[in-house]
């Protein structure tokens, strides 16, 4: 037996592996519980209007965050994409935790940020309230480099400002506060840093 020992812990190994990942992403994504429990910050702002990308862009609050991913869609090809590349469904509170996260059912679409489950185990507006659709505008490549990689299930911190954007034909206008649903509920987000957490 002792000569097949090698060989066996060799076949064993793989197994082993794959059971040591497995619960890894257990104690990662279900087993913590809320990795974001803070709500956004906002707060007033000085900073007057300057331009970007040739637009106006108005600073309304100063707004920072860490919040999970719940969802995540590229715009870049949308013929805003120059402007805002990606759009983030972000959670934080009850809505940071994966065992809540898993229960929702998601969807990002046409700059829209759709949800809904089959049994309410959290109250409509703890879900309605911890958790919002949010345009990015970086405010340079290097940060919206580290946008692009942004994935559900990340946890991540920026901070910048909600913002009122303006100037050929378009007008990109935040919501700022958390309460509000529906159409023009978004946040858009002038980021000037953007980080993904390691777990």
């Amino acid at each position: 037996m002792k000569k097949y020992l090698p060989w066996l812990l060799l076949l064993a190994s793989p197994v082993v592996l794959w059971k040591g990942c497995e619960a890894y992403d257990a104690f990662r994504f279900a087993g913590v519980g809320q990795l974001a429990p803070d709500e956004p910050l906002q707060a007033p702002t000085q900073v007057g209007s300057f331009l970007h990308q040739g637009l106006e862009v108005i600073p309304l609050q100063e707004f920072s965050a860490t919040a999970r991913v719940l969802s995540a869609r590229d715009y870049s090809d949308d013929v805003d994409g120059d402007l805002v590349p990606v759009d983030l469904a972000l959670g934080w509170g009850e809505m940071s935790d994966w065992e809540n996260i898993r229960r929702v059912k998601l969807a990002q679409r046409h700059r829209y940020y759709n949800w809904r489950v089959d049994d309410w185990f959290l109250p409509r507006e703890v879900i309605e309230t911890s958790s919002a659709n949010m345009h990015f505008v970086p405010a340079d490549a290097e940060v919206r480099s580290v946008l692009m990689k942004a994935r559900r299930r990340d946890v991540v911190s920026f901070s910048g400002y909600l913002v009122q954007i303006r100037g050929a034909e378009k007008n990109w206008a935040s919501s700022t506060t958390r309460e509000d649903t529906g159409s023009y509920a978004c946040e858009v987000v002038f980021i000037e840093t953007f980080e993904i957490l390691a777990l």
